[in-house]
């Protein structure tokens, strides 16, 4: 960030002196007095990132965050990280760029309150990201950071759309630009088994989750139109859940996979209410 460039001119004594590094090293007494859950766990996850770079020795950094924490701890709204505030390699700068404008998108659009943790890892995750990608030094760290703000955005746009009204049904055209591929198994009637024509299925999903380690899968379970509302969704989780629970044991990361559950919401094929259809209990599995 630009504080680094300030310590390559030769004001390293200047930032790391007095109350340079104040609130680094007076991180738990850092406490969220105001503002809203969302606000409250970026504090958290502020000074969990901090606190990490205080292990590193970066205290330029550590800094940085724990200002973040300070600020969110008093109630603001803190951004995710500016990418022209950071010299980030030419050949990352758009897919952090386009990861950026997708989160801001969805915090937008009301995640911070609907799913203010999750929100607020997803955030914490990219600032994570940009920081260590600007490094640049440790491939593992970047990874680490990198996947899991994938995770964490996907499972927020899994629930922000499962969430979602359901008003008009969802039109019957491609999914979503971002999905390269997609697969779907069904089930039997009141039923989350996996049977082996739905895992011969899944491992085509698995097997391109495995040749391409940059990609993450979405899991969302549905029902046929039978039973109570609150019985379906339950079991279209169980399903969604049971076919990321192969995906793993297939041999993709768990951290890969978000969840999503929808009921009886939005089937494949309108029968109407109180109606078995095979083509309905199925769970789709979106490689993003």
């Amino acid at each position: 960030m630009r504080l680094k460039h300030l310590l390559a001119v030769g004001v390293s004594a200047a930032l790391l002196s007095g109350c340079a590094v104040y609130n680094a090293q007076n991180l738990d007494s850092i406490e969220a007095t105001a503002g809203n859950d969302f606000t409250r766990a970026l504090t958290v996850e502020y000074k969990g990132f901090a606190r990490s770079e205080v292990a590193e020795g970066d205290w330029i950094d550590a800094e940085h965050f724990a200002n973040k924490a300070k600020a969110t701890a008093s109630g603001r709204v803190a951004a995710p990280e500016q990418l022209s505030d950071w010299d980030l390699p030419a050949d990352k700068t758009q897919e952090i760029a386009d990861a950026r404008a997708n989160l801001v998108s969805i915090l937008d659009a009301s995640a911070r309150s609907k799913m203010p943790d999750l929100a607020a890892r997803a955030q914490a995750r990219l600032d994570c990201w940009i920081e260590q990608q600007e490094e640049g030094h440790q491939a593992n760290d970047i990874q680490a950071c990198r996947q899991a703000f994938r995770t964490a955005y996907n499972q927020l746009r899994a629930g922000m759309q499962a969430d979602a009204p359901e008003a008009e049904p969802a039109p019957a055209v491609t999914p979503e630009a971002d999905v390269q591929e997609s697969w779907t198994v069904t089930f039997a009637f009141d039923s989350a088994q996996v049977d082996e024509q739905a895992r011969g299925i899944i491992r085509k999903a698995a097997q391109a989750a495995r040749d391409d380690q940059a990609v993450d899968l979405v899991v969302t379970g549905y029902t046929d139109s039978t039973g109570t509302d609150a019985y379906n969704q339950a079991l279209s989780l169980r399903r969604a859940e049971a076919v990321r629970d192969v995906l793993v044991e297939m041999g993709v990361a768990e951290d890969r996979i978000g969840v999503a559950a929808r009921g009886k919401t939005r089937p494949a094929i309108e029968r109407g209410d109180q109606v078995r259809e095979r083509a309905n209990r199925r769970v789709v599995i979106d490689l993003l």
